[in-house]
């Protein structure tokens, strides 16, 4: 995904060279757990982070009525009700499976029986699937960052301390990012953006 970014002129595993900028720095930012991500790279890079797209990919119409859902059980959301999303689009549903005991969890804890799982076989996968689908829906995890970084049209499940205090405000920032705070509204935004059930 890196090396095809146009603006990448060469990716490579560090070898102890002499570099410019430290992409883990904000790693030890003091204000890693009190501000939102837009805020920390622009105390620790000084640079408007978000704005623009930083990630392209090519679409692929096999994805274009998909909805797309990453979840984990370690992240909980509380403003996705996932068995009304499954009873109201199941068949235009995927789960994006890069763990299967994740896949089971997420069935159990939903009381959904069956939901068409995806497992890409690579990273570049991974982001052609997300820059395709409909809307994608993700809670704080690589695929949700991969989605930000392609502005592509997500409703993000929102999990309470630090990780949710990271992407407070990222809905004004990035383009096409949708925080909404309870269920019943992220039900209704779904609806509007994916049409009637």
């Amino acid at each position: 995904v890196v090396s095809k970014q146009i603006y990448i002129k060469k990716y490579a595993i560090y070898n102890n060279e002499i570099c410019d900028v430290n992409l883990s720095d904000w790693r030890n930012s003091e204000l890693l757990h009190k501000t939102s991500w837009d805020n920390i790279f622009l105390n620790t890079y000084n640079v408007k982070w978000g704005a623009h797209k930083w990630i392209s990919v090519p679409v692929d119409d096999k994805w274009k009525d998909t909805i797309l859902v990453s979840t984990n059980s370690y992240r909980p959301t509380y403003n996705i009700d996932y068995a009304e999303l499954f009873k109201n689009y199941g068949k235009n549903i995927k789960f994006l499976m890069l763990d299967a005991n994740e896949y089971s969890l997420f069935k159990c804890n939903f009381n959904i029986d069956h939901i068409d799982a995806y497992s890409p076989l690579s990273i570049y996968d991974l982001c052609i699937a997300i820059n395709s689908c409909k809307l994608f829906i993700g809670n704080f995890s690589a695929p949700l960052a991969f989605a930000y970084a392609m502005h592509k049209r997500s409703i993000v499940g929102m999990t309470r301390g630090p990780d949710e205090i990271r992407q407070l405000g990222l809905d004004k920032v990035i383009p096409n990012v949708i925080h909404i705070f309870d269920k019943t509204g992220t039900t209704e935004k779904i609806k509007e953006l994916c049409g009637p059930t």
